[in-house]
């Protein structure tokens, strides 16, 4: 008598519903932050130092780079030349921190997620007028790179 073995083959099968999420920046980690945004910044108070020698990249679009570098540089006292270069880093996983300095001269830009843009504030300081420090609202929105 020949024996018949029967291999019985079962499937499982795992369906999820809901909508996909692409990564987004900052919760995303730095390959979904890195790329451009467009930068607004309410302006510095007008008798303030930071008015008269410092004004964000123009046009307001920056990029993010790989190598955490931002680009372009802070312009300050009205010329390329005497620009900050910035850099970008992210802290823990719900803030991206911009900053453009030198010795003397710096703005801290700390965002958070806020729908489908960046919110927070932009802090400036010039070492040289008595140390002032001024914070303002700031937003970031991806947009595409030019």
């Amino acid at each position: 008598m020949k024996r018949r073995c029967m291999t019985n083959l079962y499937t499982l099968a795992v369906v999820a519903c809901g909508s996909y999420h692409a990564p987004g920046p900052i919760t995303g980690g730095p390959d979904a932050t890195i790329g451009c945004y467009r930068l607004s910044l309410e302006p510095w108070s007008p008798g303030s130092p930071l008015a008269r020698i410092s004004a964000p990249p123009s046009p307001p679009t920056i990029r993010l780079d790989l190598a955490r570098r931002v680009t372009p540089p802070w312009a300050v006292f009205g010329s390329v030349s005497g620009s900050l270069p910035g850099i970008w880093r992210l802290v823990r996983k719900d803030s991206l921190v911009v900053q453009w300095t030198n010795a003397n001269l710096g703005v801290t830009v700390s965002l958070r997620p806020a729908g489908d843009s960046l919110t927070g504030n932009a802090t400036g300081w010039f070492e040289e007028s008595g140390g002032v420090r001024e914070t303002v609202n700031a937003s970031a929105t991806p947009i595409k790179c030019p």
